[in-house]
């Protein structure tokens, strides 16, 4: 099963934002005049060959709540293509208002003049520190979906330069003695695998059928699994039938990728109640996965896009799902979770 599937396209642009503050420790704070300070937010390019600018919208308020500052910029005016800007703006440096809070949304991204249609990230807030003669610097990593058409292709991401796509289809013929075949599909490359490494990771997939109980399918390993990686409440009258993964090396134009599909049937008897599906999955490359020195996983970050299936199966006794692309707006999107997200299982990395 190495179809290509609805896909998902990333690219990261960081924001180097550093809080340069100019005002004494003791100059007390006037509510219509904070003390003297100043953030200077640097935008990396976005490396994305068809954007020329971004505009961004920058806030910074100190801790009582107070707007020091409140801007919007295009890059094109302080940049040099391709979404990069540096703008300099105030913070407020008295000690008792400290942290400011800087706030940092993407709101749109430029083709010349022409908009480009694209999901935007959360904006993301950081808060500084604003000290007196010194310098603070704080990263930001923002991540874009974009719409795109590209024959089975329908989303396009950008996030470091990983490429995914997902979709998650129902058909009649596939598993015996089943209402119906469900079948996932997952598929992502980092780019040349003899540079990096591409991590996939995905949750455990959830077959909840409300009062008749629910499934939950451990994706690990390849071809049938065992009943040790299925958790099914209803034995003998199982919900699920016939799991297999497939789990494997997949080359398109562009790069090579890896792909982990998972398909299963819905017992009758499962289908005799409403049924859904639901779990998570996302990629990395090697370099951004288990984080280093302490630092967290890169998937596990604010605003680091991730795929969510939700979709009805059964509804009234009748099959309801049919095919369900990523960003069909039927149950398979992007998201961008606040919290990051935890995955319990992972396929990847050298030798494959």
């Amino acid at each position: 099963m190495t179809t290509p599937f609805s896909t998902l396209l990333g690219l990261a642009s960081m924001a180097l934002v550093t809080a340069s503050c100019l005002g004494g420790e003791t100059d007390p704070i006037d509510v219509t005049e904070p003390a003297a300070g100043n953030v200077s937010i640097e935008m990396a390019a976005l490396d994305l060959p068809d954007v020329t600018s971004a505009l961004y919208s920058i806030s910074v308020r100190n801790d009582s709540g107070q707007t020091i500052a409140a801007v919007t910029i295009d890059s094109a005016d302080y940049g040099n293509g391709h979404g990069s800007a540096t703008y300099i703006t105030p913070c407020d440096a008295d000690p008792e208002e400290q942290p400011n809070r800087v706030t940092a949304t993407l709101v749109q991204l430029f083709a010349g003049n022409t908009p480009i249609s694209a999901e935007m990230p959360p904006p993301i807030v950081r808060d500084v520190t604003c000290q007196p003669n010194a310098d603070t610097l704080v990263e930001l990593d923002f991540t874009v979906v974009r719409s795109a058409q590209q024959g089975f292709f329908d989303i396009k991401a950008t996030v470091e330069d990983i490429f995914c796509s997902a979709k998650l289809d129902c058909v009649d013929d596939y598993t015996p003695n089943a209402a119906t075949t469900v079948i996932i599909g997952f598929t992502c490359g980092a780019g040349d695998p003899d540079l990096v490494d591409t991590y996939l990771y995905m949750t455990d997939i959830v077959v909840d059928c409300g009062a008749l109980g629910t499934a939950i399918i451990h994706p690990d390993g390849d071809g049938y699994l065992s009943a040790a990686d299925i958790t099914d409440n209803n034995d003998p009258n199982n919900l699920v039938t016939t799991v297999r993964v497939y789990r494997g090396s997949q080359a398109f134009e562009d790069f090579d990728g890896l792909y982990w599909n998972v398909s299963f049937g819905l017992t009758t008897w499962g289908a005799a109640a409403d049924c859904s599906v639901s779990l998570q999955a996302t990629a990395t490359d090697g370099t951004l996965g288990a984080g280093s020195g302490g630092t967290a996983p890169y998937w596990s970050r604010e605003g680091y896009p991730i795929v969510d299936w939700n979709v009805p199966i059964t509804l009234d006794t009748d099959v309801v799902c049919t095919e369900h692309p990523v960003g069909g707006e039927n149950g398979v999107a992007v998201i961008f979770p606040e919290d990051g997200q935890d995955y319990d299982s992972q396929y990847g990395g050298s030798g494959l």
